[in-house]
C-alpha cells in the first residue's frame, strides 16, 4: 500500500513538472518573438525621431541655398549674385601662413592690422611710413601724403595694407572708436575715397570690389560696395547690405566674375558657431 502510494505521488510530481516545463516553454518562445519585432520597429522610429529633432535644431541666420538675386546699380549696371561652390582664396597682401602667424594671438582686430603693418612697412619701407604724426605715403611726384586720422568721424588710426603699384592705389584699414573702414589714396593726386571693407581689384582694374562682414556687433558695414575704375578715379556704382550674413573675403575668377566668401551664423545642438559658405557675383554692363 505504502509502496502504491509513493508510485501514485511520484507521477503527480513528474506531472506537474512537466507542465510547468510546457508553460514555461511556452511563455518564453512566442513574447521573445514579438518582443524583437516590436524592438526592432521601434529602433527604426528612433532613428527617424532622431534625425528629425538633429534637422530641426539646425537654424541659421540666413540660408545659403536660398541666395539667388539680382542686383541694379548705377551705369546700367545689373549684378547677378548666387549660391557656389567653395574655392581656395588666398589674401593678396600678405600670404596665409605668415598672416596667420602675425594674428593668432590676438581678438583684438586693431592689434592684428598693427601686427600686418609692422610686417609689411619692412619691404615696403620706399612706399610707405610710419612716425608720430601718422601713415606717410609717397606719391608718384616723390612727395609724401600724411594719411590724417580725422577725430571728427571717430577715427583712431591708419594703418597700411597694400600697395596697388600697378592701379595707382594705396590701401589703408582705419580704425574707428568702435568698428573699421578702409581708405583707397591714388598715388598721382592723393585723392582719398572711403570704402566701408578691403577693396579687391578686378584683374584688367575695371573693378573695385570692397567686402566686409559684420553681421552681430554691428559697429562696422555689413555687405559689400562695387567701383567702377576710371583711369584712376573711382565711381561707386552701388552697396548692397544683406541681413544675417557678410562677405569677407574675395577673388575675382575674371573682369566680370568674382567669388565671395560669406560667413552666417549656425545654432546646432544648443550652440552658436559662424559658417561660412560662398558666392558668386557676376556683372553685367549694359550700358
Amino acid at each position: 500500500m505504502k509502496y502504491l502510494i509513493s508510485v501514485f505521488t511520484f507521477l503527480i510530481i513528474l506531472g506537474c513538472k512537466q507542465k510547468v516545463k510546457e508553460n514555461s516553454d511556452s511563455s518564453n518562445f512566442e513574447p521573445i518573438k514579438k518582443i524583437e519585432i516590436v524592438s526592432e520597429k521601434q529602433q527604426n522610429d528612433e532613428i527617424n525621431k532622431l534625425d528629425e529633432i538633429k534637422e530641426s535644431k539646425i537654424e541659421r541666420w540666413f540660408e545659403p541655398n536660398d541666395l539667388d538675386t539680382i542686383l541694379l546699380f548705377k551705369n546700367s549696371h545689373s549684378l547677378k549674385l548666387k549660391n557656389t561652390d567653395s574655392i581656395f582664396i588666398s589674401e593678396y597682401f600678405l600670404g596665409n601662413e605668415i598672416l596667420d602667424s602675425l594674428t593668432k594671438f590676438h581678438n583684438n582686430s586693431h592689434r592684428k592690422a598693427l601686427d600686418i603693418e609692422n610686417y609689411l612697412l619692412k619691404s615696403n619701407n620706399q612706399f610707405a611710413k610710419k612716425d608720430s604724426l601718422g601713415l606717410h605715403l609717397k606719391m608718384k611726384d616723390g612727395e609724401w601724403k600724411l594719411i590724417s586720422v580725422n577725430f571728427n568721424k571717430e577715427e583712431a588710426d591708419n594703418t597700411f595694407e597694400h600697395y596697388f603699384q600697378e592701379f595707382g592705389f594705396y590701401s589703408v584699414r582705419t580704425q574707428w572708436s568702435e568698428g573699421n573702414g578702409y581708405k583707397l589714396i591714388n598715388d598721382t593726386v592723393g585723392e582719398v575715397y572711403n570704402l566701408f571693407g578691403r577693396p579687391y581689384f578686378s584683374e584688367n582694374g575695371q573693378y573695385v570690389i570692397s567686402v566686409n562682414v559684420d553681421i552681430e556687433a554691428g559697429y562696422s558695414s555689413n555687405g559689400f560696395q562695387l567701383f567702377q575704375n576710371i583711369n584712376g578715379k573711382l565711381t561707386n556704382l552701388g552697396v548692397f547690405e544683406p541681413d544675417g550674413w557678410g562677405p569677407y573675403s574675395a577673388k575675382w575668377i575674371d573682369n566680370s566674375t568674382v567669388i565671395l566668401k560669406n560667413e552666417t551664423v549656425e545654432f546646432k545642438d544648443g550652440k552658436m558657431n559662424y559658417i561660412d559658405f560662398y558666392s558668386e557675383l557676376k556683372i553685367n554692363n549694359g550700358g
